[in-house]
């Protein structure tokens, strides 16, 4: 059966990254786990985007502005900008885009998935997916997680890790992992795991999770070329093997305090990195 694979994210900012990469490289079918913007805030979006397009530095007047345009943006959101300039347009923009609203499990997904035919599909979501979306599309269905699978499972995966100052889990945990979805957190066979060549040149724990998106995003595009060449995302994929000391990290444990212990302890340890370097 021919397949067709089409993009489920998040109305983030940064996955307007992602966006932007699939209607270019791709061209299929996006699908967005939010309700269509009220008017005006699409116009804005669309005002700023097309202001600031490639712009990696905003004056103080537009970062205000796009605190109000992307409320609960944070740090990493920001970073992405620093690294890799504004978006041209912002991810709600171009056709063959269906707003899903908020609640990804509810009856408006449901029929968004069944009406589609020979669907691979692709998320990138910051929520857990019901087993009817494994079961309408007979597996077809896989995920990019923005840490290295099995090390770091969950919500903030690197934060967490870095938080946690173990250096030798958070070398192993950085990068993105292309998986599919099984019933479990993270849990499904690995298609591909990808680390970072060197997260201890980034300058804090914020650019390391944006490498780590970027791979994630990079991964879910050559996955859906994969499909279009081949009618699969993966002929062979690797069952997980995971440690009982790898913890599955939990949204609501990301707190503030534990972001400024992710950015402390990102920096202890590229220090320590960098000392061992020097001692080997």
């Amino acid at each position: 059966m021919t397949s067709t694979p089409v993009l489920v994210t998040e109305d983030t900012f940064h996955a307007t990254y992602l966006v932007h990469r699939w209607r270019a490289e791709v061209g299929t079918s996006v699908a967005l786990r939010a309700p269509a913007p009220d008017p005006d805030l699409a116009a804005a979006r669309a005002r700023f985007h097309t202001e600031f397009a490639g712009r990696t530095e905003l004056p103080a007047s537009a970062a205000a502005e796009f605190d109000r345009l992307y409320p609960g943006s944070g740090e990493a959101d920001r970073t992405m900008i620093s690294l890799f300039g504004v978006p041209e347009r912002p991810a709600h923009a171009g056709p063959d885009l269906t707003h899903l609203g908020r609640a990804i499990n509810g009856e408006r997904a449901r029929r968004w998935l069944t009406g589609l035919t020979g669907a691979y599909v692709h998320v990138f979501l910051d929520r857990i997916l019901a087993p009817w979306w494994i079961r309408s599309v007979d597996g077809r269905i896989l995920n990019a997680h923005s840490a290295i699978l099995p090390v770091a499972r969950g919500t903030f995966a690197v934060e967490q890790v870095a938080a946690a100052n173990d250096i030798e889990r958070f070398a192993l945990s950085t990068g993105a992992t292309a998986h599919f979805v099984d019933d479990g957190v993270d849990t499904g066979a690995v298609i591909e795991a990808r680390p970072l060549v060197d997260p201890w040149a980034c300058a804090s724990i914020w650019e390391v999770k944006c490498r780590c998106f970027a791979t994630a995003f990079d991964l879910l595009v050559e996955s859906a070329h994969r499909v279009r060449a081949t009618g699969t995302a993966a002929a062979n994929p690797v069952p997980q093997e995971g440690r009982p000391e790898w913890n599955e990290f939990k949204r609501g444990d990301f707190t503030a305090e534990r972001q400024r212990a992710a950015e402390a302890g990102f920096l202890r340890m590229r220090h320590e990195h960098a000392g061992r370097r020097i001692t080997a």
